[in-house]
């Protein structure tokens, strides 16, 4: 249910309640046309699972229903099909009102785009029910939560510098979430978002790519990271030393290049995922489970 902060006399929060008597599992997400007459996100009587602002993205409301089917369906899909996970932090209503709908557009559109034209419309659709699965936290805790859970399926994680941990606003809560996560995965794709440039510093140890949330071209650099580093685009084949030795456009290229790359490049490769992680870029789940190394 999506529904606004007041409708015939009754406030969202009452609304909820109601709905939630009749349904505790229908998700009732409030969006309001400014951020004064929005309820917090996180409360012990709070029923609403989830608050937006109103903004000018085209698919905004396409992308709330997406966000609320990616949650319910994940745990299945990533155990059937190994599905991948986009881990995406934000407390702010604003911004991710912004950011979600975003995100959506670039992981769908990249996935079309690397579908193979010849295929028909059925084995499409199929395909990009296979595209990665976008799980929003608001907090550290929540975030920490899926990350453990959904570990051998993250795909990618997209946080925020500052938001709640503990019950309290940490200005470094997304720089300590994005540290405890490289140290056990050392090449995950991971960007830190941020309007405060300092930040831009702790990014480059981490090290995480940064973007600042008030840049003038926010679009084309999100696009830019969702090509160059969740898998979308090339695949370039290295040597532990990352010196470049092959790339590969299309699958029938990767193909060709896996057979002829040194063995140091392969074993690099493989325990890393890489393969596997590309490869179900492109939705070949099949293929993706034989490469995936647990």
């Amino acid at each position: 249910v999506i529904t606004m902060p007041y409708l015939g006399g009754m406030n969202a929060q009452e609304l909820a309640r109601e709905i939630k008597k009749i349904q505790p599992n229908i998700p009732v997400i409030l969006v309001a046309h400014n951020i004064q007459t929005t309820f917090p996100d996180k409360t012990k009587d709070n029923l609403i699972d989830g608050v937006f602002l109103w903004c000018c993205e085209a698919d905004f409301m396409m992308s709330l229903i997406k966000n609320v089917e990616d949650h319910r369906n994940v745990e299945a899909d990533t155990k059937k099909a190994m599905v991948r996970v986009i881990i995406y932090v934000e407390d702010s209503p604003y911004y991710r009102s912004f950011f979600l709908p975003l995100i959506y557009h670039e992981v769908v559109m990249q996935t079309q785009a690397v579908l193979d034209e010849s295929l028909n419309e059925r084995h499409r659709i199929l395909r990009m029910r296979a595209r990665p699965k976008i799980l929003m936290a608001t907090n550290y805790e929540e975030a920490f939560k899926l990350y453990e859970k959904y570990k051998p399926y993250v795909f990618g994680i997209i946080s925020d510098a500052r938001f709640p941990r503990r019950g309290i606003v940490d200005a470094d809560a997304g720089i300590r979430f994005l540290k405890h996560v490289r140290e056990e995965i050392h090449d995950l794709p991971m960007l830190l978002l941020s309007s405060e440039a300092e930040n831009r510093e702790k990014a480059e140890q981490i090290p995480a790519i940064f973007i600042d949330k008030d840049s003038t071209t926010i679009k084309e650099e999100i696009h830019q990271f969702c090509l160059t580093h969740l898998g979308f685009g090339d695949f370039v084949f290295r040597m532990p030393d990352e010196s470049q030795v092959a790339v590969a456009s299309t699958l029938r290229q990767f193909e060709e290049e896996i057979g002829k790359i040194p063995g140091e490049s392969l074993r690099y490769h493989i325990v890393r995922n890489h393969f596997s992680n590309w490869v179900m870029a492109r939705s070949e789940v099949t293929l993706a489970k034989a490469l995936h190394r647990d």
